[in-house]
């Protein structure tokens, strides 16, 4: 809806998933600093609270992106994100305290995500084609609005902390000798390093080369920087962080993809053709929607091979199987 080129998509879509990048610092920010005595329940309402804020501002706003655009973007994905870790905690605890229905409530968990996933796919295409970019910020307005209520009513079990472990102790994390110092330190420099390649890139997007260039160092760092504070933790936990980092690094952005295949009228006539370039396929909306249907239903299908078949597997053998 922004109109933006394939290469100011790239750009924009490093900065705006920023919240995403730094989710590890709202775990330990929520691990020390509770809020009206609850650690969890408070930072589900702001993550409501602020993405309501921010869809409203972007259905309402001028249809180009600007900083301001960007930044409310940014702030949708942050009332995403921070919710997400929340709930990631409580299925922890809850892992803990029932280990016995682990593997169960990992796939309940992931499972209704992929089911709500593949009803906006089927959704999203046709009401962005009949109504535009607005109409979808309206309908993350309304689920924004959606999370408080359950929120506010106590449905994540949370028992308030008394009054001696009410107190802020994030400072403690840094200090050395407490146990969460490595990660907390990893936390600050991944969200540094991702800061500042995303600006990069949206400060240097007439310069294509730029950021791919600088992002091969950076790659190397995070797996350094990886290696460096969790092995203290575990060898085992800094391998596995540099494998999913690698991992989700090396793949095509389907957005980037779409953005460079999408149905306009310089991708389907090209008032001259490039030779071996057009024609392009051309994607439409709905197309797309279909696409990510097809993705969500495919990742439930693998979770109920995973649940049935594979949750006594070594994950080493998971990996290797499922990529062969």
């Amino acid at each position: 809806g922004f109109g933006l080129t394939a290469a100011r998509v790239a750009a924009v879509n490093s900065l705006v998933h920023i919240p995403w990048v730094i989710k590890s610092l709202y775990g330990i920010v929520s691990d020390t600093t509770p809020l009206c005595g609850l650690h969890r329940t408070p930072y589900v309402v702001i993550g409501g609270v602020v993405g309501a804020c921010a869809f409203a501002f972007l259905v309402g706003m001028p249809t180009h992106m600007s900083m301001l655009a960007c930044t409310m973007l940014a702030l949708v994905q942050f009332s995403f994100a921070l919710p997400d870790v929340m709930v990631d905690a409580v299925l922890a605890e809850k892992t803990r305290s029932h280990p016995q229905h682990a593997t169960d409530l990992q796939v309940l968990t992931m499972g209704s995500f992929g089911v709500c996933s593949i009803v906006g796919s089927m959704l999203k295409g046709q009401i962005f084609a009949i109504a535009g970019a607005r109409s979808i910020f309206a309908i993350g307005l309304v689920t924004s609005l959606v999370v408080l209520p359950p929120a506010v009513s106590g449905w994540l079990g949370e028992a308030r902390a008394s009054a001696p472990e009410r107190r802020c102790a994030l400072a403690d994390v840094l200090s050395p000798s407490h146990p969460g110092s490595g990660v907390f330190k990893l936390a600050l420099v991944l969200s540094a390093l991702a800061l500042a390649l995303a600006v990069t890139s949206v400060e240097l997007e007439a310069t294509p080369w730029v950021p791919p260039l600088l992002s091969l160092p950076v790659s190397a760092l995070v797996c350094l920087a990886c290696w460096r504070y969790e092995r203290r933790v575990s060898a085992d936990l800094a391998k596995a962080s540099m494998y999913a980092f690698l991992q989700n690094a090396m793949q095509p952005s389907l957005v980037v993809m779409y953005k460079w295949y999408k149905a306009t009228e310089e991708n389907c006539n090209p008032l001259i053709p490039i030779p071996g370039v057009h024609p392009l396929p051309c994607f439409s909306p709905q197309f797309v929607g279909a696409l990510d249907v097809v993705a969500r239903g495919t990742f439930l299908i693998a979770l109920g091979v995973y649940n049935r078949y594979l949750s006594s597997w070594r994950y080493r053998s998971i990996f290797a199987t499922t990529q062969l």
